[in-house]
This record gives C-alpha cells, structure tokens and sequence, in this order.
C-alpha cells in the first residue's frame, strides 16, 4: 500500500490494484458529490449499501473531529 499527496495533511491509501494515475484520475474526475460519495467509501472502507443509507444527521462533530454513527442490519435487526 502507497500514501499518495490528497489535501494539505491528508493522504490518499493506494492499493496493490489501484495505481497513483487510477487515484488522481478518480478524484480529478468526480463532481463533487460523487467524490464525497467516492471518499467515504474510500477513508471509511464502508460497504456501497452502508454509504447509501447515511443521513447528515449521522455526522457528528466536535469542533475539528468528525465521525460517522453507521447503523448495520442483519435480517432486520439494527
């Protein structure tokens, strides 16, 4: 795995199949609501299910630190 340059203090993980082009490319190429859809997925290694079903009200923040509350089911159950 390779740390690539993203924004000022941030690092982009690269992985064995996805090269530094691939990632610039991805995020050069995103509107910016597909890139906080792609980037969630990306920093927070959710499934595409789990990104789906966030509201803004899961975002919690306090001051400069931010986290996700992720509700998982299984067969209906929370």
């Amino acid at each position: 795995m390779t740390m690539l340059p993203a924004l000022p203090g941030q690092r982009i993980k690269v992985f064995d199949h996805v090269d530094a082009d691939d990632a610039r490319r991805i995020w050069c190429e995103c509107s910016l609501e597909m890139a906080a859809f792609v980037k969630t997925l990306w920093y927070t290694g959710l499934r595409i299910s789990e990104v789906l079903r966030l509201r803004t009200t899961d975002l919690k923040g306090d001051g400069q630190e931010y986290s996700l509350v992720v509700t998982r089911s299984n067969r209906n159950r929370d």
